[in-house]
C-alpha cells in the first residue's frame, strides 16, 4: 500500500509538472504574440469615402483585444477613429478624432485598451496598402491560465501524496497461528 501511494504521488507530480510547463509556454507565447500569430478579425479592404478618404471594414474591439494596423507606404498615414465619427472626419480635422497608438514600430501601429467600434481611415488619391487585425487574446489566456493552475494543483497534490507515502509506516498484518 505504501508503494502504491508513492507511485500515485509521483505520477501526479509528473503530470502536474508537464501540464503546468506546457501551459506556461503557451501562456508566455500568447502574451508576446505577433500579428502573424494573433487570432481575430482581419482584413485589408479599404473603401472610398465622400471626403477624399478611404476607410476599412468596421472593427469591433473588446476590453481584452488590440487593433494592429500595418501599412506598406511611408507616405500613408492611417488613423484609427471611432465609428460614430466616420461621417464627420476630413483631412483638416482627422487629428481631433483619431486615437493615439499605444505602440508604433516601423510601419505598424498597435492600439490596445479599446472598447467599441472603429474604422481605419486614410486620405489619398488611391486605395492605400493597409492591413488591419483585431486580435483577441482573452479566451486563450483564460484556458492557458486554467491549465497552469490545474498543473500546479496536480503537482502540489503529487508532492503531498509522495510525502504521505514516504512517512507512512508499512502495514503489519497479524500472524495466523
Amino acid at each position: 500500500m505504501r508503494r502504491t501511494t508513492l507511485i500515485v504521488g509521483v505520477v501526479l507530480l509528473v503530470v502536474g509538472i508537464i501540464i503546468a510547463g506546457v501551459a506556461w509556454v503557451e501562456l508566455s507565447s500568447s502574451l508576446t504574440g505577433t500579428l502573424s500569430s494573433a487570432k481575430g478579425e482581419e482584413g485589408s479592404a479599404m473603401y472610398a469615402g465622400q471626403n477624399g478618404d478611404f476607410y476599412s471594414n468596421l472593427l469591433t474591439a473588446g476590453p481584452s483585444s488590440e487593433i494592429i494596423v500595418s501599412f506598406n507606404f511611408s507616405g500613408v498615414h492611417p488613423y484609427l477613429i471611432p465609428s460614430r465619427d466616420l461621417s464627420i472626419v476630413n483631412l483638416e480635422n482627422i487629428g481631433n478624432y483619431s486615437i493615439s497608438a499605444s505602440l508604433t514600430q516601423g510601419n505598424s501601429s498597435d492600439y490596445s485598451g479599446l472598447n467599441g467600434t472603429y474604422y481605419v481611415v486614410t486620405f489619398g488619391t488611391s486605395s492605400p496598402g493597409i492591413a488591419y487585425i483585431v486580435a483577441s487574446h482573452f479566451n486563450s489566456l483564460v484556458i492557458e491560465g486554467g491549465l497552469l493552475a490545474l498543473g500546479a494543483i496536480f503537482a502540489i497534490a503529487g508532492i503531498i501524496v509522495v510525502i504521505i507515502g514516504a512517512v507512512r509506516k508499512p502495514r503489519v498484518y497479524p500472524q495466523r497461528s
